[in-house]
């Protein structure tokens, strides 16, 4: 298991760093053009309004994408800012230094391996919904550099924290729910489909934040359906 585990961490870090480079230099395209296009102020509507909406919709996508994989976003993020791909803010530059990446590589295995493992699996559930509200506050914070740490700490907290929480919770539901009909014989399942919703979502983001949150709204949609739908079948074997 836990070779499988290093095989999925290093093929999702490899990904990652090639998806990185190929992007890299078409965002430095349309990020000059944007700025560009938008010098002139149109109806009050400014380039830094812009870059807070957009700043925003990134900070909420990795926080959602934290309540799927703890560590993934991070991960992500992290790398992102290494290939020059997404800017941290002064007190969170420490998430694209590589000893935390490291960090976060190894975590994202055992979190991987852990929820493979029922027993363990469950254990982890205690402590994957306050971690995913700590990540998802600290990845809306980063990218967030108003003039107000008031604003920034409560759209953090208030967006971040509870978007991660949110997701985290349904699908710590949805994996109990699945892990009693199956006896646990779909955590793997579950676990890799977690990991691989996580590592889209934070690489839609990157490029396409817009994409990227629209994405996060149907998957909170289809997880809600999921949940209803474990509940179901939680009930009929209960019966």
């Amino acid at each position: 298991m836990w070779l499988i585990a290093c095989f999925f961490d290093n093929i999702l870090i490899i990904s990652i760093l090639s998806v990185l480079q190929v992007l890299e230099q078409r965002k430095a395209r349309i990020d000059s053009r944007f700025h560009q296009e938008n010098r002139k102020q149109n109806k009050g509507f400014t380039v830094v309004d812009a870059q807070l909406i957009i700043s925003i919709m990134v900070g909420l996508c990795l926080s959602a994408a934290c309540g799927l994989k703890v560590f993934v976003p991070p991960l992500a993020a992290g790398l992102a800012n290494q290939a020059g791909l997404l800017t941290l803010s002064e007190n969170t530059q420490w998430l694209g230094s590589w000893p935390a990446i490291t960090a976060f590589a190894i975590a994202l295995a055992f979190e991987f391996v852990g929820f493979c493992i029922p027993v363990f699996g469950n254990f982890l559930d205690v402590v994957a919904t306050p971690a995913s509200v700590v990540a998802g506050v600290l990845l809306m914070f980063s990218q967030l550099e108003t003039n107000s740490p008031v604003l920034n700490w409560t759209l953090a907290i208030l967006g971040g924290g509870a978007t991660s929480g949110f997701v985290s919770s349904i699908m710590a539901a949805i994996r109990a729910g699945a892990s009693f009909v199956s006896a646990g014989l779909s955590n793997f399942l579950v676990a890799t489909f977690e990991l691989l919703s996580a590592a889209i979502i934070a690489l839609l983001t990157l490029f396409a934040p817009v994409v990227g949150f629209v994405l996060v709204v149907l998957l909170i949609l289809g997880l809600i359906k999921m949940l209803k739908k474990a509940g179901t079948s939680v009930i009929a074997k209960l019966r």
